[in-house]
């Protein structure tokens, strides 16, 4: 399709499934350049289920504009998707490394948040400590206090760390009951670990 068209990610409802056909989506964009019409491409590749192609596009599009966040966001939601930890932490850290520094800590929270929602607990945890040390946000703190302190891997739980950040947060705000809910899980598993009185 011509350059000037770019192409909207768009995946048929699943009651149309049985149709078996493929809608493709247009907008005119005179002004679109080659890496954003293969950047749109590749979205429209994650639409139908070819993640594969995709990651090829936007390999295609991180050499074409190196300067370019959004292809390394996108394959690290990719990477996480498909649980290759490793490959998704690289590929958040490259796409953050080339935005505007002021959004470092939020950009290292939201992938943290999102390696966690598809269970990669310790690569969250080192970008969660990693948005904290640009600014603290209670937010992004109680969400590591959580993790820290509720890991299923021994290795990874510390109660002490947390507590120290679920303070931190509650401190910011006494009044927030997922502030409360970190502090409780904090509390908790330190309680856990400690020995019983006899």
């Amino acid at each position: 399709f011509p350059i000037w068209l770019q192409i909207i990610p768009y995946q048929l409802p699943p009651d149309l499934k049985a149709l078996n056909t493929t809608v493709f989506l247009f907008k005119v964009a005179f002004e679109q350049k080659m890496p954003e019409a293969l950047y749109h491409l590749a979205l429209e590749k994650i639409a139908l289920g070819d993640n594969a192609a995709a990651i090829k596009d936007l390999d295609t599009v991180a050499t074409l504009a190196v300067n370019a966040p959004e292809p390394w966001f996108r394959k690290g939601e990719l990477y996480a998707a498909s649980k290759a930890w490793d490959a998704a932490s690289d590929a958040f850290i490259a796409g953050i490394s080339r935005a505007p520094r002021a959004n470092w800590s939020r950009l290292y929270n939201e992938a943290a948040t999102t390696l966690y929602a598809h269970g990669g607990i310790a690569p969250a945890i080192r970008l969660y400590r990693e948005s904290l040390t640009f600014a603290f946000d209670p937010a992004v703190a109680t969400n590591l206090a959580w993790l820290l302190a509720t890991s299923q891997d021994a290795a990874l739980r510390n109660g002490a760390t947390a507590l120290e950040f679920a303070q931190r947060a509650v401190q910011a705000n006494p009044n927030m009951p997922s502030f409360l809910s970190g502090l409780a899980a904090a509390l908790g598993s330190l309680a856990a670990t400690s020995p019983i009185p006899t």
